[in-house]
């Protein structure tokens, strides 16, 4: 296993959101696969649930079709820059199918059928929800 680079160490430990973010984009655009799992990792993480539209965003320097189930629980969860940034990834995501498509149909109807979310939110995911359409 290679070395973990100082940068990803940084952008793993520091709790200063601004570091984090530039870290980010900047590791971000290396499209090493090692950033890709630390910014997973970190969107993840619940201490920086209202602080990860940057990590998200990040993430669209790699090909995000392995993780469009994460990206539609971000558009259900996240806060309004985490859910704008997750549907613009999950959206521009050309076919899904078989269990993923599956997964991903699951959560939306699911959370759809929830009557307190975000008129903003609900939109997001009927938008998602006619991705589905044939």
């Amino acid at each position: 296993m290679e070395k973990e680079s100082d940068g990803l160490r940084e952008l793993k430990a520091t709790s200063d959101p601004s570091i984090r973010n530039d870290l980010a984009l900047n590791l971000a655009q290396t499209r090493e696969p090692e950033v890709l799992e630390v910014l997973i990792e970190l969107i993840k993480r619940p201490d920086l649930k209202d602080s990860r539209g940057t990590l998200v965003h990040g993430l669209g320097f790699y090909d995000c079709k392995p993780h469009f189930n994460l990206l539609v629980e971000l558009v259900t969860t996240g806060n309004w820059e985490v859910a704008h940034e997750a549907y613009t990834l999950a959206s521009a995501i050309n076919k899904i199918s078989g269990p993923q498509a599956e997964t991903a149909y699951a959560t939306l109807t699911r959370y759809s059928e929830k009557h307190e979310i975000e008129e903003w939110r609900k939109d997001l995911m009927m938008k998602l929800l006619r991705l589905f359409d044939n």
